[in-house]
């Protein structure tokens, strides 16, 4: 036994030995690279003992730090109030679970011109679920005619270009451009003839279903045995069962404005949207990217829904350009499309974004600020929702804040159980103008509030191309 101690103490001694002389010859040659190594890897010595400043060790454990970082100072019920607004403002819509804000926010405009052009009521509203229907449809053909072609193409599986379309064939979210593909081919019909069902509002099961069939449908595709007709008839007969077969002739029974009743017989969708008298075509889409020159047209390849609609259009200008002619829509009583990133500096309980509603800074002691450019350059923002701009604040002769219609319902409904405020916004946003500077990326103009010279430019051909993954890629 005592053998065995001696022999076991002499191994170990050695194996000690040798780990010794690897862990120097480690640091040796760490030291001849320059030590890059080492500071690599985190020394946990280093924070055995480390010294915080008292005035940092906050309770963050047990506060949301979002709410610590909110100054006191700050008049947030103010900023709801607005010295020019459109007309009679449209009751709040709700998209509620799904990514529909694009058509949500489209909707709206167009709805306030039909509502005071028709006498109707402020909760009038046209049906999205329709639209949601027909562009499901008619994006899986795109999706399945786009994955054909490049696969014919050759277009390597592992492509960035093929990575981005296989990860998400199908979501929810679209452009203006989009839209009016929709309507240009089926146009719109009342809320009341084709409502909201579970799958409308809460659409994650039916984008399951489809980006699945999508997936197979490309696996067939390069097998050769992709029956395209079959799939197509297939997704139809789905989309029936979770959003209703929708209508191709309607009769519209409505109360008006003075609560008498009204009904038109015979209708049908696209006679309808002519009703709106109103061309979307006769818009401009203005974006502002500063990564980019300005005063080009811009486009955003294989970003589309229906094979044989419009592709993807832009004018890059600054927002200098743009703020006055969203003043000039709403000074004339129309309310203005656009996108934004509305998950930077948005404190939900008083629906409101501005720069300074969270000081970083000051809680967190550090400096994490980038501007516009550089978000968009490190993927850090990209406009993810859209929508309408109603009213704007004005003092002193500038504006300091905007007043938006959103599609997420009225939050402040009393008998709501998640309402945290007395104030009762009725469904509007508020963004504070530096907000807008920094967080606004896309407008939608009607081009009699445009200048000639962009007028002239917007029909000029593309510029530019933005490849699918650009944060101008990203659908609101």
């Amino acid at each position: 036994m005592t053998d065995y101690k001696i022999k076991y103490l002499k191994y170990k001694k050695k194996y000690l030995d040798e780990i010794s002389k690897l862990n120097n010859n480690k640091q040796n040659n760490n030291k001849q690279n320059g030590g890059n190594n080492c500071e690599k890897i985190i020394n946990l010595e280093k924070y055995k003992n480390f010294t915080i400043d008292p005035k940092y060790l906050l309770t963050f454990h047990n506060n949301s730090l979002f709410d610590l970082m909110i100054p006191s100072n700050r008049l947030l019920e103010n900023s709801h109030i607005f010295s020019n607004q459109i007309k009679n403002l449209n009751n709040i819509s709700n998209q509620k679970g799904s990514g529909r804000c694009w058509m949500f926010a489209v909707l709206n405009v167009i709805r306030h011109k039909f509502i005071n052009n028709n006498n109707l009521k402020n909760d009038f509203e046209f049906s999205e679920n329709y639209l949601f229907f027909w562009d499901k449809f008619e994006r899986v053909n795109y999706t399945l005619n786009l994955l054909e072609k490049l696969h014919k193409k050759n277009e390597p599986i592992t492509s960035r270009l093929m990575t981005n379309i296989l990860l998400t064939p199908m979501d929810d979210g679209g452009c203006w451009h989009m839209f009016i593909n929709l309507i240009n081919k089926y146009g719109v019909v009342p809320k009341s003839v084709y409502p909201e069902t579970k799958h409308s509002s809460s659409s994650g099961n039916i984008n399951h279903m489809l980006n699945k069939i999508m997936v197979n449908s490309f696996k067939d595709i390069q097998n050769n045995t992709f029956n395209k007709e079959k799939v197509l008839n297939n997704v139809f007969i789905l989309l029936v069962q979770c959003f209703g077969h929708p209508p191709f002739t309607f009769d519209w029974e409505y109360v008006d404005k003075k609560d008498k009743y009204q009904i038109k017989q015979k209708c049908n969708p696209f006679d309808f949207y002519k009703s709106t008298k109103m061309n979307l075509e006769d818009y401009v889409f203005l974006i502002n990217d500063p990564r980019n020159p300005y005063d080009k047209n811009y486009t955003v390849d294989y970003l589309n829904n229906i094979e044989e609609g419009i592709s993807a259009k832009y004018l890059n200008v600054s927002m200098d350009i743009i703020k006055p002619l969203v003043k000039k829509s709403i000074d004339s009583n129309e309310s203005v499309y656009f996108g934004c990133d509305v998950d930077k500096f948005l404190l939900h309980k008083n629906n409101l974004l501005d720069l300074e509603i969270y000081n970083y800074e000051s809680i967190l002691n550090m400096n994490l600020e980038l501007n516009k450019k550089e978000e968009l350059l490190y993927y850090t923002s990209v406009p993810n929702h859209g929508m309408a701009i109603t009213g704007y604040n004005k003092i002193d002769n500038k504006i300091n804040r905007w007043q938006i219609e959103n599609s997420w319902g009225n939050t402040d409904d009393k008998s709501k159980k998640n309402v945290t405020h007395d104030i009762d916004y009725k469904g509007y946003y508020t963004m504070t103008d530096e907000w807008m500077d920094k967080y606004v990326y896309m407008v939608v103009i009607n081009n009699k509030y445009v200048s000639n010279e962009i007028k002239k430019k917007w029909k000029e051909p593309i510029d530019v191309h933005y490849p699918l993954w650009d944060p101008f890629g990203s659908l609101a």
